[in-house]
């Protein structure tokens, strides 16, 4: 099967976000909803907190500050469509790392549990925000977020006929790509999207 998703897709390498606070906001901004939705209150929060810039008459705007964000206005996020429990996720996350209670860019340096048990620690976020964190700012070679609805599907998609699985068992099933998995499971989200199946 990997075979033919990197025969079908060659070179396909899974895309980073340099900045941790931006990925984590990015995440809990996800959470639980569909990406699209995701994508445009993300660009609310953005326009509305982050510094605009001007070139050749485009305005762009950098991804809001930890200080902007520690100190932004609850009601107003909520009248940008984020729930009451990701608006207090995102200003108690912003709020954490603006006070030192965590230092985002020092998890760099530990182990993948490491870093888990400091995410998970924090409000607001869980194993899914953790393991994507792990795959797309770390770039961790076994990191594989199957506690995702899509992640879920493509395997089970491709390796089990359908069958629905539970997440230790999809843990499992993909411990066997080792430093490989992250990009295991990004070949197979990949085409199991190409194929034009319901993620």
């Amino acid at each position: 099967m990997l075979h033919r998703a990197a025969t079908a897709l060659p070179g396909l390498r899974p895309t980073l976000t340099a900045d941790p606070f931006e990925m984590l906001v990015a995440l809990i901004t996800a959470q639980q909803i569909n990406l699209s939705f995701a994508f445009t209150t993300r660009c609310r929060l953005v326009k509305a907190y982050g510094e605009a810039m001007r070139r050749d008459d485009e305005v762009y705007y950098a991804f809001p500050t930890v200080a902007t964000l520690a100190g932004a206005d609850p009601d107003a996020l909520r009248a940008m469509a984020f729930s009451r429990q990701k608006t207090a996720y995102m200003i108690g996350l912003a709020q954490a790392v603006n006070d030192g209670i965590i230092d985002l860019t020092g998890l760099s340096d530990q182990t993948d549990q490491t870093v888990i048990d400091h995410l998970i620690a924090l409000t607001g976020i869980g194993r899914w925000t953790a393991d994507w964190f792990l795959a797309r700012h770390l770039g961790r070679g076994r990191a594989a977020a199957v506690g995702d609805l899509a992640v879920r599907k493509a395997l089970q998609h491709f390796y089990f006929e359908e069958e629905k699985q539970d997440e230790a068992t999809l843990r499992t099933f993909t411990e066997r790509w080792g430093d490989h998995a992250n990009l295991a499971v990004h070949y197979l989200l990949s085409l199991h999207a190409l194929e034009g199946r319901p993620r």
